[in-house]
């Protein structure tokens, strides 16, 4: 297991230092994984459900990286973002495809094609 104590002045250090100047993530990039049981006494895999656990200098880095996505991100994008769903994209391409189609039959009878 691994276990590594930082102090406030390494966070303070060591986060800005990747995010910014491109250092190296791989020393916090550590990651373990352990089963929490679904009921009291698990005797298959199915019974337990596996969680990972990062560490929380990790964590700091990439939720930094992730609010910054949420910032750029456009309004019609879904994914990663709380609230609309991912179906909401398929229901605006279905959108778009008909009103080509639409536009494209239009054109076609206009030009006698």
């Amino acid at each position: 297991m691994f276990l590594i104590k930082y102090h406030r002045e390494d966070v303070l250090k060591l986060v800005p230092s990747i995010l910014n100047d491109r250092a190296d993530p791989s020393p916090i990039n550590k990651t373990l994984i352990a089963l929490i049981p679904k009921v009291k006494k698990p005797s298959q895999a199915s019974e337990s459900r596996p969680i990972s656990l990062c560490t929380v200098m990790f964590k700091l880095v990439t939720k930094t990286i992730a609010d910054h996505l949420m910032e750029i991100l456009s309004e019609n994008q879904s994914a990663f973002l709380p609230g609309p769903q991912i179906t909401g994209n398929a229901l605006l391409a279905f959108e778009c495809f008909n009103y080509m189609k639409k536009k494209t039959k239009k054109q076609e009878g206009l030009y006698g094609d």
